[in-house]
């Protein structure tokens, strides 16, 4: 639930949260002053101030705290005249309010950079700094959900590097680990920001390619062979790492996120079969279609 309502926040527009925000504090400061210093209600200042302090965080959420304690001081003054504080009395208050606002927004601050910290973590592959599995799935349901929103094509490619293990063997898991951060890199050199490029596992990667048609699909893979290759060159010259890579397009959305990877799959392992560096392409129509297509090589 706590969740929910924070991506409820989250989605809120900028200028939304700040405009209700100022809203809200002179809402609160209005009250304030109709009430009289008698009743405190300076409690619900934190309120707008955590909001911000949330969405925005630094110096923002620092100014604001200043004018939420601006507005408190000039709604009390009046009343706090009248009960005959002195300057000194009001001033003390006055800065003891804006510390309170201004912990309370370093608090709130924190804590969504520690949040965003632990999610960036929790779908982050340690050793490649690509999405992980988890992620994957995630961000490509978003991207299926589009495709058959809008009625646009979606293309996979599920890639696995050639004889990876006997690599490992060879040369040891450091190695290993800096041949595939060589490969994630190029992988992300070589598409847009807009796709999705995450591990899936071991030496296998996953490419999601929204509104991308066959041949710009093909057009990806035939560039991340060449880059892969180039890529763990630079690792050690004695090396050169191939990969096969299994190339779906849908041209309606598929019927779901497994099908969609799960067709990428039966395709890279097709290309598996006919040698290293094989490629193989399929073009599914509809998801329908796809749940009774086999995969052929190109």
């Amino acid at each position: 639930m706590v969740d929910r309502l924070i991506g409820r926040i989250d989605r809120i527009p900028l200028w939304l949260v700040a405009g209700a925000a100022v809203a809200l504090v002179l809402l609160i400061g209005s009250v304030d002053f109709f009430t009289g210093a008698q009743l405190s209600i300076s409690v619900f200042y934190l309120l707008p101030v955590a909001l911000v302090s949330w969405r925005t965080g630094g110096i923002w959420s620092y100014a604001f705290s200043g004018a939420s304690g601006t507005v408190w001081y000039v709604a009390n003054l009046p009343g706090n005249l009248e009960m005959g504080f002195s300057q000194a009395t009001l001033l003390w208050n006055a800065l003891t309010r804006l510390g309170f606002f201004l912990i309370v927004a370093a608090l709130v601050g924190s804590t969504r950079r520690l949040l965003d910290r632990e999610r960036e973590q929790a779908a982050t592959d340690p050793v490649t700094g690509l999405l992980n599995h988890r992620a994957f799935y995630r961000g490509a349901r978003i991207e299926v959900d589009r495709a058959r929103r809008y009625g646009h094509p979606v293309s996979m490619i599920y890639i696995d590097l050639d004889a990876f293990k006997q690599f490992n063997d060879q040369y040891g898991h450091k190695a290993g680990d800096s041949a595939l951060q060589a490969v994630a890199q190029s992988i992300k050199a070589k598409v847009r920001t807009s796709d999705i490029v995450a591990r899936l596992g071991g030496d296998e990667f996953g490419v999601v390619l929204p509104e991308a048609g066959v041949d710009a699909a093909e057009a990806v893979a035939a560039k991340l062979q060449r880059s892969v290759a180039e890529s763990s060159a630079q690792v050690d010259p004695a090396i050169t790492l191939g990969m096969c890579q299994g190339v779906v397009t849908f041209l309606q959305a598929p019927e779901s996120v497994d099908q969609l990877v799960g067709m990428a799959d039966q395709l890279m392992y097709a290309a598996k079969r006919s040698g290293p560096g094989g490629i193989a392409s399929q073009v599914v129509r509809s998801g329908s279609e796809g749940l009774q297509s086999s995969p052929e090589g190109t």
